[in-house]
């Protein structure tokens, strides 16, 4: 390459209006032809596939620029337009400038001190003084009611603030930051309502009266004034506005004539218009007037490429956007017709037929047919929302950009990019936590650019020796000129080769540069990769992982502790893997994105890894007390959970020496927790809860001590957890300690040791639990588990059958019967029929709330009986019972409705609604008042549900299945508002927070300056934690360095030097 070759850089960007002069000098070509394709299927000469506008098919040659289609940009043309039409980007912006315009003194109807102060206070925006707005407002604002003889003294004042307010920032030019852009708007949006929308009466300077002006359908009309027209907006923002009866209508304002009303307004205020609308202060081209930016009589054509031909069923269509352009250039060719018509000109007989089917019985109303047609169509060029034919499915600019399917989120947001695969994942807990197992089919295409040294040329050789088709292998070698060259997989000797000249520069030139040769070799175990699922709602939904290459497996593998940070299932979830292609990629992927950093979620740091289900009942199984190994069993647990460790392994002393060397399940998790702190640092030092509860342990009353006192609270139970330097000695390992909870065991580590340490630890935990589960106790769901005692049973049906009773009580309280306790069946018919018919819903709450009493009690007795000491086998040995109460998996209410009851059911808060009949259902009788017929469920899973309740139960799930459906939308539509809103504010090294403008939103992050992931130790009921753990957390190099600080002997001497 020349080194001398120069480069241009782009330095800015602006945005304008192209006049009809600009577009004519971009076009190629005027297209006049209606027809787009020739009976042959070509593109016909001068129509809107002409190819001077590009090629149509890959054969074609540009008849522009003679380059064929993948290499032609395309070329645009334009529409010249008989009449002007309104440009319906700006048609609000020329209404709202009407409407405050005189037209017979053709002037803005505003008196001179207010026009003065917004053009000043526009000017002093340029500056970006903000301050001098407010300024210039004060001194305005007392005199604005004063009359006219003093105006010239208050603008005179304005001037003379606004100069020194700019002489005083010494025109330094400001870019346009929030405050001031905001401040801008505030001002035009106040004027536009005050002054243009606002006005009203006789014009200020001539004293002649307004003419009022309304639009509609992209029309200006003047309404006629015997007829009242409300359709006015009183905000000052204009509303769609229904179409006007042509009886109110006297006479249509029409582009022309707005032109030149404009223009006469251009020469009298063109000062502050230039500045109120800045795209009227630009540099016009080809000697057009500004305020022609409001008005169209040329349209530009996109280049055919940008509108391709699509094949249906052999015969070639025209884009949506081409059938537009069609349109506008039918009724181009129909107004052309019949303005010759009204001038007399001679037409053929095809033209008089087409001027004859045009609507309208006069020529004039034909004219004012075929404008609105022409106005209509060039407004769906743009914007196709204004036409209300729901038939008509084309799209304009507007709707091609806009929303999901628009060619910015549909198109260049977010695409698929290349070193990426997606499979479904799969669960794996003998991976580390940190790792993603990839597919050998993923692993050979999935490639890294290595540059080639000293140090690494012999492992290249290597891959490129085993070529592409063997992992590890290499796919392409890239050579110091940039070219690329592919490793034949099926030529030894080439491949040979090709490795041998791996350090040997390719010329002379590339030696003298020091440019080396790039292997693009397959992915191996160790690089990182970016992981990520959708829908990506929180930082942790995308993180970096180590790469483990399956052989084997066909999808990606992924740890059960990274489920919650992905929100990741197994039920055919599918993930999205990249390959960073730089080492600067990997670097940040190490440093930034890992797992390890992303134990804690950003939103409140709370922890997000954890092993759950499986491995949780594994823990209190592992753990409970009296669980004890040979020195055989105890060594094949720590072999399992550490086979990863290639350290010495310090073993503990068994915890029973006679008549048997025994080993504790404590000790098994003491011994991983001891050997992975690393070397040098203090093992933990937690204590806390366990998820399970004392009175799941406490089978017989507590036994009183000889001495000591009697045991209180959770002292010395399994409830209470105690790890003295990484030493288990009280209570069991459950969801408390090993899952995504706070201030847990992995938690602490963490904090104490860093994201490795405690994944580390959640690896080896992981694969001694299952192991465990594998080989020595094993797990399951039996029908005993959730079978209630006989017992327990009776008093349950005695509990139901006094729900009856119970509810009538209820009801006759609820609506005021006399003596509830034995009410009369006649009074308590009719007042529950009042209260059922009164318009007022008061009546059914109140009996909705007396009979959810009722209810409520009857469930709490029955779960009270059934519950624990009801079911037929008790915690631990419970299963069911052993998952709820250990944060494996469920919840105390799937059990109560497995074994108990289901109880009341709701809908909206509410209980099942009465049809026109006073009854629920038809099975039940008109206005019954057991709970039964509310929806209460007296029935369990165990023994099934009869379809009374097997319906009130289905109603209140889809209930639940719809609210999900609309949260789910509406809370994403909600985040990514919030997200694009969001995402330019950062903290900057002054630890300001700040816009992407440079606005200070606050001056410390969270008023405080405090990061959520590194306070959670740092608060007030927390702090005894890490005072436990001061010697863990101590480091000694901080330590020196701090007394170094206080050391006044030293300082002064530092300070002499």
């Amino acid at each position: 390459m020349d080194d001398n070759i120069t480069f241009k850089t782009i330095k800015g960007l602006s945005f304008g209006i192209l006049s009809t002069e600009d577009i004519k000098k971009i076009s190629v070509l005027e297209i006049t032809n209606e027809e787009i394709l020739d009976k042959l299927g070509h593109a016909t000469t001068g129509g809107l596939h002409d190819l001077r506008l590009g090629p149509n098919d890959r054969d074609e040659i540009c008849e522009t620029c003679g380059l064929r289609d993948m290499y032609c940009a395309g070329h645009s043309g334009h529409i010249s337009l008989p009449v002007k039409v309104y440009n319906p980007f700006f048609f609000q912006y020329l209404y709202q400038l009407l409407r405050g315009t005189c037209f017979s003194c053709h002037r803005l109807m505003v008196r001179p001190v207010a026009l003065h102060l917004t053009l000043f206070q526009l000017q002093a925006l340029d500056y970006g003084l903000v301050n001098t707005v407010h300024e210039l407002q004060e001194i305005a604002s007392e005199e604005l009611s004063s009359s006219s003889a003093e105006a010239d003294v208050i603008i005179s004042n304005l001037e003379k603030k606004f100069k020194e307010a700019v002489d005083e920032a010494k025109f330094n030019n400001q870019n346009p930051v929030k405050s001031v852009v905001e401040c801008r708007r505030g001002i035009i949006k106040s004027f536009v309502k005050t002054y243009m929308m606002g006005a009203k009466g006789k014009c200020i300077h001539c004293g002649i009266p307004k003419k009022k002006i309304v639009k509609y359908n992209m029309r200006l009309v003047y309404p006629d004034s015997a007829k009242p027209v409300t359709i006015e907006s009183t905000s000052g923002v204009m509303a769609a506005e229904p179409d006007l009866p042509n009886e109110i209508i006297k006479k249509e304002l029409m582009p022309e004539e707005a032109r030149k009303e404009l223009l006469l307004l251009w020469k009298n205020d063109h000062v502050f218009l230039s500045h109120f609308f800045k795209t009227l202060g630009q540099k016009q081209t080809g000697g057009s007037c500004p305020i022609d930016m409001f008005f169209m009589d040329a349209i530009l054509v996109p280049p055919s490429r940008f509108r391709r031909l699509s094949v249906i069923k052999g015969e070639k269509q025209a884009d949506q956007q081409t059938l537009i352009f069609k349109e506008v250039l039918n009724d181009c060719t129909l107004m052309r017709l019949v303005m010759k018509k009204i001038v007399n000109m001679e037409l053929n007989a095809s033209e008089e037929e087409r001027v004859s089917k045009c609507q309208g019985k006069t020529l004039n109303e034909k004219y004012s047919y075929a404008y609105q047609q022409l106005q209509r169509h060039v407004t769906e060029i743009f914007d196709s929302d204004v036409n209300k034919d729901k038939n008509k499915t084309s799209k304009g600019i507007k709707q091609i950009l806009e929303k999901k399917e628009g060619l910015f989120r549909m198109n260049m947001m977010g695409k698929r990019v290349n070193y990426a695969a997606r499979s479904v994942i799969s669960p794996d807990p003998y991976i580390m936590v940190d790792e993603i197992g990839i597919p050998l089919v993923f692993a050979k295409k999935l490639t890294f650019p290595e540059p080639v040294t000293y140090q690494n040329v012999e492992n290249l050789r290597r891959a490129v020796m085993n070529g592409p088709d063997i992992h590890p292998g290499a796919s392409v070698i890239e050579m110091e000129d940039g070219t690329k060259r592919k490793i034949p997989p099926d030529m030894p000797e080439r491949r040979q080769a090709l490795a041998n000249m791996l350090l040997t520069p390719q010329n002379s030139t590339a030696k003298k540069r020091g440019n080396v040769k790039i292997v693009h070799r397959h992915i191996k175990n160790g690089d990182y990769v970016l992981l990520n699922r959708q829908p990506t709602l929180h930082r942790p939904s995308m993180m970096a992982c180590k790469a483990r290459i399956l052989p084997g497996e066909k999808t990606l593998r992924l740890h059960y502790s990274n489920c919650k940070s992905y929100n990741a299932d197994f039920d055919g979830d599918e993930m999205n893997c990249h390959l960073p292609q730089s080492y600067l990629g990997q670097a940040e992927c190490f440093g930034l994105a890992d797992v390890n950093h992303q134990y804690l979620v950003p939103k409140d740091g709370t922890p997000l890894g954890g092993i759950i289900q499986d491995h949780i009942i594994a823990g209190v199984l592992l753990t409970e007390r009296g669980r004890f190994f040979p020195k055989d069993q105890y060594h094949q647990l720590i072999f399992s959970a550490m086979a990863f460790f290639r350290k010495r392994i310090k073993l503990l002393p068994p915890a029973i020496l006679k008549p048997q060397r025994l080993w504790s399940g404590k000790q098994v998790v003491s011994t991983i927790i001891i050997n992975l702190i690393p070397k040098g640092k203090i093992p933990p030092t937690v204590e806390g809860k366990a998820k399970v509860s004392q009175k799941n342990w406490k089978t017989k009353p507590s036994q009183e001590w000889s001495a000591g006192g009697a045991i209180t609270g959770e002292s010395m139970s399994e409830s209470e957890v105690i790890i003295r330097h990484g030493e288990l000695l009280c209570g069991v390992i459950d969801k408390a300690q090993v899952g995504p909870t706070p201030y847990s065991l992995i938690h602490m580590c963490f904090e104490l040791y860093g994201g490795e340490v405690s994944n580390t630890i959640l690896t080896a935990l992981a694969r001694l639990f299952t192991h465990y589960l594998q080989y020595y106790s094993g797990f399951s769901l039996g029908i005993e588990d959730i079978y209630v005692n006989e017992k327990a049973n009776k008093k349950r049906r005695h509990i139901l059958r006094t729900a009856k009773k119970k509810g009538l009580i209820a009801t006759a309280k609820a609506i005021d019967v006399d003596n509830p306790e034995n009410p009369d069946p006649e009074e308590l018919l009719t007042k529950y029929k009042d209260v059922h018919c009164c318009r007022d819903d008061f009546g059914l709450k109140m009996l909705d709330m007396e009979m959810k009493n009722v209810t409520g009690t009857l469930n709490n007795e029955i779960n009270k009986v059934c519950t624990l000491k009801g079911l037929r086998k008790k915690f631990p040995y419970n299963n069911l019972q052993l998952m709820v109460e250990s944060g494996a998996k469920g919840s105390t209410v799937n059990a109560m409705q497995i074994s108990c009851l289901l109880g009341q059911i709701e809908l909206e808060g509410r209980r099942m609604p009465l049809m026109l009949n006073g009854s629920t259902l038809p099975s039940f009788r008109s206005y019954d008042t057991s709970p039964q017929a509310g929806g209460f469920v007296g029935g369990r899973f165990l023994t099934g549900i009869n379809p009374q309740e097997y319906f009130f139960h289905s109603m209140a799930g889809r209930e639940g299945i719809i609210d999900t459906a609309v949260k789910t939308s509406r809370s994403g539509y909600l985040q990514r508002c919030l997200i694009k809103h969001l995402e330019g504010i950062t903290v900057q090294y002054d630890h300001t927070v700040r816009d992407s403008d440079g606005t200070v939103i606050q001056f410390l992050y969270g008023e405080d300056g405090m990061d959520p992931l590194k306070m959670q130790l740092l608060k007030e009921n927390r702090l005894h934690l890490l005072g436990m753990n001061y010697e863990a957390a101590m480091s000694e190099k901080n330590v020196h360095v701090l007394k170094q600080m206080v050391d006044v002997d030293l300082n002064k001497e530092k300070k002499k030097v």
